[in-house]
């Protein structure tokens, strides 16, 4: 069973982006249950296509934000022992969620994102913060995230490597998946020699996450989820 966001309603018009395509947050556990709350910037055209936040691609050899974060999750919590067995495998104990419940993207045209939408928006993100556990971790992906879950001041690069606090939520700020799952796009060979950052694909059908070059988009990213997965344990350690 599948659980979404408190009353949420995919013909919002608080603002607008509306769409009658609003991708509100999903996780397989109940809100209250969940480990780990991930809030990234909006819903790509994949999710409005499945309504479910960081839907993966299914066509062989590609890699979205949405299949990055959940091979990385796989990576570094699943074979992780101080993860008790019975959260994993563990996305499904994660929130996925978006700050920006509506893609701005409309074929050619991109609407514009501020603060006065990610403010509309926020009401919606409010409903799942109030129904998960009030120290639960959040992973916060990209700069409109940012600004929706710390406030407008707050920037990407200048927040990250730290621990923040929500209310009594720990925070870490991250690069936003699908802007490293396009670097990977760039970057991944099918030849081991020429790769140059942190995920090998030897073929069509695997992903395989390797030790990535310092300092590269993978590198940083997997930095701050390593950061988030302390956060986790620690949580778990406490209230579970």
């Amino acid at each position: 069973m599948a659980y979404r966001t408190p009353g949420y309603d995919i013909y919002c018009r608080n603002c607008p982006l509306g769409s009658d395509k609003a991708v509100h947050s999903h996780a397989e556990c109940r809100f209250e249950d969940a480990l780990l709350l991930i809030v990234s910037d909006y819903p790509s055209t994949l999710e409005e296509r499945t309504g479910i936040p960081f839907s993966p691609t299914n066509k062989e050899g590609d890699i979205n934000g949405g299949k990055f974060i959940r091979k990385l999750l796989a990576d570094l919590f699943n074979k992780d022992e101080r993860i008790p067995k019975q959260y994993i495998p563990f996305i499904d104990n994660v929130v996925l969620a978006n700050a920006i419940r509506c893609n701005p993207n409309r074929g050619k045209e991109t609407l514009k994102v501020d603060m006065k939408e990610i403010r509309e928006c926020h009401d919606w993100l409010a409903r799942d913060l109030a129904k998960v556990h009030p120290n639960v971790p959040i992973l916060v992906s990209g700069s409109k995230a940012v600004m929706s879950v710390l406030g407008k001041d707050r920037r990407v690069n200048s927040s990250r490597r730290k621990i923040h606090t929500l209310d009594s939520h720990p925070v870490v700020v991250c690069e936003n998946f699908a802007n490293v799952a396009r670097y990977l796009t760039k970057k991944v060979t099918s030849t081991y020699k020429r790769r140059k950052d942190g995920l090998e694909m030897p073929s069509a059908k695997s992903t395989r996450l390797l030790t990535p070059v310092p300092l590269s988009p993978p590198w940083c990213l997997i930095e701050d989820v390593q950061l988030i997965k302390e956060e986790v344990i620690d949580f778990i350690n406490k209230y579970k």
